[in-house]
């Protein structure tokens, strides 16, 4: 029998790891062995609890210093979103922009939408938000927002006129 962790594995008989906290880099192992011969087994599993404490510390580093979180939203300019719409069709994608206009549908009553506008107001595209997030949020003309949502492109009407782009947005953050 013998125990494996993070690649390294002990030859040892009845070798039982008892506590293990993998929250700090420094977390350790406490190993006890139920071995009957534990004076000769006591240097071996020494070295092993070194061995295996190290790669779990390594492993505990580079987990902290490396995230390995990788957020599913492609950061794009706002400038690029509405340029080449077709180019983020159903993609997710975070943008921020400066709220320069709200509306709510008399229709819908869970969405507002919300005209972003580039850092030089000459172009802009519509998000949808649900009207919890803009309140949760406080958001007001004049803020400005990140979004993290779905690209989508001509399926918003906006006083009557079908807008190029649009977001679908899963979460805003004011800036």
């Amino acid at each position: 029998m013998h125990a494996t962790l993070h690649g390294k594995s002990s030859s040892y008989k009845k070798l039982k790891v008892t506590d293990y906290t993998a929250e700090h880099a420094d977390s350790d192992i406490n190993v006890s062995e139920t071995a009957s011969d534990s004076s000769r087994a006591s240097s071996a599993a020494d070295s092993e609890y070194s061995s295996i404490s190290e790669s779990i510390k390594k492993s505990n580093a580079k987990e902290s210093t490396n995230s390995s979180y990788k957020s599913r939203y492609k950061s794009v300019s706002l400038d690029d979103f509405i340029g080449n719409p077709e180019r983020y069709e159903g993609k997710n994608i975070k943008t921020s922009g400066t709220v320069s206009y709200i509306q709510r549908e008399s229709d819908n009553n869970t969405m507002d939408y919300v005209v972003l506008n580039n850092s030089d107001a000459s172009a802009a595209t519509v998000t949808e938000i649900e009207v919890e997030d803009m309140h949760d949020n406080h958001i007001t003309e004049g803020d400005n927002i990140t979004v993290e949502g779905g690209g989508l492109t001509q399926t918003v009407k906006l006083h009557g006129k079908t807008l190029k782009s649009d977001i679908i947005v899963d979460s805003v953050i004011v800036n």
